[in-house]
């Protein structure tokens, strides 16, 4: 993993957990944050595998 993937990785990673507790404090709903919290994740390693091999 090159080494902006990584940053980016680390801020994306700490702006959901943000978010997820910012979403918790609004409705106190513990599926929807682990939704909001996954979903992005899940998209962001997705468009890594398609795109890990391109440099």
């Amino acid at each position: 993993m090159s080494r902006t993937i990584k940053r980016i990785w680390i801020v994306y990673a700490v702006l959901s957990v943000l978010f997820g507790l910012y979403a918790i404090s609004e409705d106190g709903d513990v599926f929807a944050w682990f939704l909001r919290l996954l979903l992005p994740h899940l998209g962001f390693i997705m468009w890594y595998a398609f795109n890990a091999d391109k440099d």
